[in-house]
């Protein structure tokens, strides 16, 4: 028999509402996630995503998590639990599954925005300076104003550091987080193979499958056909091709 929402949520393997429970408690409603996605592809854009969860839903799987609630009243409906015990970092999870949470989240939550950066730009200020500005991009667009910000380990200097936790492998530890990674997962993955299907010129590379993360074939087809203009020239093995014109 199948495990009730409630249950598969209390037996969850990595507790996801830790930091959101202990924001909620004092008073923080308006908490940002946020996460990116192709920071290390050699292809295609950076993409960020930040994203409010409704913050009655989250005081609701608090409840839920510290044994105060058991839904019995239907607090939360079923569907919509449903969905939140299933939010994890995204990697963990298969496209498909990907895709219905990432509707369900957007359709959900208070505010989200996503923010993307090219290759052009990443060539040209570096990686590093792009993800700042990424962030902050996704944080301001909110149309919400965020009151706490939790990032996936990276720090917004931008941002006072008052205002933000910065968590190690935080789309495991945190429902905001996870679950913006998942909005950035899968418009990346789309955008990716939209460009893909839409120039016969990507075709070697595979970006369909890879999603222009360096996998074996992708660097044979580097090799074999030289980079296309979505590549990354400052990333390697691209820039000493170029520079030794492969």
């Amino acid at each position: 028999m199948r495990k009730s929402p409630v249950r598969e949520f209390n037996s969850a393997n990595i507790n996801l509402m830790n930091y959101e429970s202990d924001l909620l408690s004092k008073g923080i409603e308006y908490i940002a996630g946020v996460d990116e996605v192709g920071r290390g592809a050699l292809a295609g854009p950076l993409v960020v995503a930040s994203v409010i969860l409704n913050p009655k839903h989250l005081k609701i799987l608090a409840d839920i998590m510290n044994g105060s609630k058991d839904n019995t009243n239907n607090d939360i409906e079923s569907g919509i639990l449903e969905n939140y015990v299933q939010i994890r970092d995204s990697k963990l999870l298969s496209p498909a599954k990907r895709e219905v949470l990432s509707i369900f989240i957007k359709n959900s939550a208070i505010s989200y925005s996503i923010e993307i950066i090219d290759n052009t730009t990443i060539d040209g200020i570096g990686v590093s300076k792009c993800t700042q500005m990424g962030f902050f991009n996704a944080i301001s667009k909110l149309a919400v104003k965020a009151e706490y910000i939790l990032t996936d380990a990276f720090t917004i200097k931008a941002i006072k550091k008052k205002l933000q936790t910065n968590i190690i492998k935080g789309d495991n530890k945190s429902i905001s987080i996870a679950a913006a990674s998942i909005i950035a997962k899968v418009f990346r993955d789309d955008l990716i193979t939209k460009m893909y299907k839409g120039n016969k010129e990507y075709k070697p590379y595979l970006f369909n499958k890879n999603k222009a993360y360096g996998t074996h074939e992708h660097i044979n087809a580097l090799f074999k056909f030289g980079p296309c203009d979505i590549h990354r020239k400052s990333f390697e093995p691209v820039k000493s091709m170029l520079s030794s014109k492969y």
